[in-house]
């Protein structure tokens, strides 16, 4: 009788009791896309970046796009850096792409 209970009930799950899934075979999420352009800066950038970021009269997005550059050349995810900034992921890989193609001139200086 008790074997026949156990039966009856499989595939059931009662609230509350999780149900295991199968792995999935698709691709994860998180890989799928181009890998992220690293970020290489020389210690003039560093210096150039950190005075924005330090400026009082500069815009706030030119400082913002500044410190997302020093998180990018300290190599955090650009998920991580939208994460703790309030900012999309795409925005983060925006200002990374502006500024490995055209440095300086990317938030006007130079």
């Amino acid at each position: 009788m008790a074997m026949q209970n156990c039966e009856a009930n499989v595939g059931v799950t009662s609230p509350g009791s999780a149900r295991k899934r199968a792995p999935s075979t698709k691709p994860s999420r998180r890989r799928l896309g181009r890998p992220a352009m690293e970020v290489h800066l020389t210690p003039l950038e560093r210096r150039m970046l950190v005075a924005i970021i330090d400026s009082q009269h500069l815009s706030g997005h030119r400082r913002v796009a500044a410190q997302i550059i020093l998180a990018c050349a300290a190599g955090e995810k650009g998920v991580d850096i939208a994460a703790r900034m309030g900012v999309t992921a795409r925005t983060v890989s925006r200002w990374r792409i502006r500024f490995v193609d055209s440095r300086q001139r990317t938030l006007g200086v130079g």
